[in-house]
C-alpha cells in the first residue's frame, strides 16, 4: 500500500511541475515575447512556481541577466511549433 501512495504522489509532483513550466513558458512567449522581464516576475507566485522557474534557468531555458538592481529574464529556449 505503501508503494503505491508514494508513486501517486511522484505523479502528482511531475505533473504540477509540468503544469508550472507550461505556465512560465506562455508567460514569456506571450507577455514578453523577446523582452526581458523584470525581476519582479516572482511576486506573488508559490514556492513551487519559483522552484520551477530556477529549474529552467538551470537548464538554459531561461537566460538570465544582472542589472542595476537586480536581474532580468528572458527565454531562451525555442518555443514549440504548432503551439
Amino acid at each position: 500500500m505503501l508503494k503505491s501512495a508514494t508513486c501517486v504522489l511522484v505523479v502528482v509532483e511531475t505533473s504540477q511541475k509540468d503544469l508550472l513550466s507550461a505556465e512560465i513558458m506562455h508567460m514569456f512567449r506571450y507577455s514578453y515575447r523577446d523582452r526581458w522581464a523584470p525581476g519582479h516576475v516572482f511576486d506573488g507566485k508559490s514556492r513551487a512556481w519559483v522552484a520551477v522557474f530556477n529549474d529552467l534557468v538551470d537548464q538554459g531555458f531561461i537566460e538570465r541577466k544582472k542589472v542595476e538592481n537586480g536581474f532580468q529574464y528572458r527565454w531562451a529556449a525555442q518555443f514549440p511549433q504548432g503551439l
